[in-house]
């Protein structure tokens, strides 16, 4: 009788072991909101039926992401916003998945949680988007339940950073010139064009053919007085200034 007592609570130990070994914490993760973040929140329609009405994101608004990534320790996350904030959409962004999930934007108020069905062990950054009206960056936490592992997120899975624009150029003769940004006030100018641009390349790159700009084709043009040329851009003549060899 001693040796089953003994067994029965050698099993009831395990199972309390066990179970604590399934407790789940929450863990804070914070997002740090650009100044003028702008967030619209929206009622869709679904089924029709103003019973499927459902407050979510418009698709304007601006997601922010976690500068770190999260791994589902299960097959859930529970996810509640920092009291401070009124309201606010939450997404999780896949970076590192072996299904194929559609996760959209989960609306939040202040004191509410959701659970979010996710893949166990995959990899995900955590987007936030709510209203930030001031000129500073403010910090959002998120208390989230649920995660397994955290690593710093993979920047080279990020987006390419946009190419800007050069200032509008065309070549002519083997000569770089430059918009000036000014318009001609030459009067009594002959009707006849010098040349015309025939060819274009992207507005991020410089031309490196004769008579090709960088902001479109068809232009006429006329030489002008010190190492300028103008162009005929609306019906209006736009200054053009050879640029120096650098």
């Amino acid at each position: 009788m001693k040796k089953t007592r003994t067994v029965l609570f050698a099993a009831v130990l395990v199972l309390l072991l066990a179970s604590c070994g399934r407790r789940q914490t929450i863990e804070t993760v914070t997002i740090r909101i650009p100044a003028g973040n702008t967030t619209d929140f929206v009622y869709t329609d679904e089924g029709g039926s103003s019973s499927g009405h459902k407050l979510t994101v418009s698709p304007d608004s601006e997601f922010v992401y976690t500068d770190e990534e999260i791994s589902p320790s299960g097959r859930k996350l529970t996810v509640s916003l920092d009291p401070e904030v009124g309201e606010a959409a939450v997404v999780l962004k896949p970076t590192e998945v072996k299904e194929e999930n559609a996760y959209e934007p989960i609306y939040l108020t202040a004191g509410m949680s959701a659970e979010i069905e996710v893949e166990k062990g995959a990899w995900f950054q955590v987007g936030l988007a709510v209203p930030n009206p001031s000129n500073e960056e403010i910090q959002v936490q998120l208390k989230v339940k649920g995660i397994g592992e955290r690593r710093i997120a993979d920047r080279a899975q990020e987006e390419a950073p946009v190419m800007q624009d050069l200032p509008p150029m065309v070549m002519v003769n083997g000569v770089l010139y430059q918009d000036t940004g000014k318009i001609s006030s030459m009067e009594g100018r002959c009707g006849t064009m010098d040349g015309e641009i025939t060819s274009a390349v992207d507005g991020t790159q410089i031309p490196t053919e004769n008579d090709q700009s960088n902001f479109g084709t068809g232009y006429g043009y006329q030489f002008a007085a010190e190492d300028t040329i103008e162009i005929l851009i609306d019906g209006k003549w736009a200054v053009y200034q050879a640029r120096k060899a650098e």
